[in-house]
């Protein structure tokens, strides 16, 4: 009976101090939601770039293989002794006369290459530089001769000086004699040329032409 008792006793006194303890015991809603994720990510390594291959380095002959020592190595050696020796592939014949042991002096003559010596006066073809008209009006046809319906010519000789002025008027033909003759001098006398030369000298020139006196139908 005292077991009953102490059992009912015990019940009590256990219903009575479960409630204190389940009052005590957190929320589990709240605890979760103060409870952050964390997600965890695996991050791949990362790869390494592919080796490139290097161009084979090409090689660079020094400078004593460009020697003639190292060009002549590469050289048999029966080429070598052909070209330090070449062998001449002639004799040379004793029977030939042998040369002259000297050359004979001549005698120089001296020649005088100055200019040659100025004549008074030259002929046309004598000279380097040929005459050159510079002034050379026709002679006036006589009043007489073109009222008688004389025609002619004149041959005249004259000299051009080194200035050019006309010197010494010759007449050396005339057809008819006379006629002609005066008006031809004084014509020839106011004629003017670029004279002539020898060797870049301006020298005295003789000249020669036939004036012809013709009348106009």
């Amino acid at each position: 009976m005292g077991a009953a008792i102490l059992a009912l006793f015990l019940n009590a006194a256990l219903f009575s101090i479960i409630p204190s303890l389940i009052s005590d015991i957190p929320d589990r809603t709240d605890a979760q939601g103060s409870i952050q994720a964390i997600n965890f990510i695996r991050l791949k390594p990362p790869e390494k770039p592919p080796e490139t291959q290097k161009p084979p380095e090409k090689s660079i002959p020094s400078k004593k293989e460009s020697t003639p020592d190292a060009l002549r190595t590469k050289i048999p050696r029966q080429a070598q002794d052909i070209l330090t020796h070449p062998a001449l592939q002639f004799e040379i014949n004793p029977k030939l006369p042998a040369g002259p042991a000297g050359f004979a002096s001549t005698s120089i003559a001296m020649v005088d290459i100055g200019p040659p010596p100025m004549k008074d006066a030259y002929e046309v073809g004598e000279i380097d530089r040929p005459l050159t008209p510079i002034s050379k009006i026709p002679p006036l046809y006589p009043l007489r001769a073109k009222r008688m319906g004389i025609e002619g010519w004149v041959k005249v000789k004259f000299l051009v000086t080194e200035t050019g002025l006309v010197d010494r008027v010759e007449i050396k033909g005339s057809q008819p004699e006379k006629i002609f003759d005066q008006t031809v001098i004084q014509c020839v006398s106011t004629w003017r040329f670029s004279p002539g030369a020898v060797q870049g000298v301006p020298v005295k020139t003789w000249a020669i032409t036939t004036i012809k006196f013709t009348l106009e139908n």
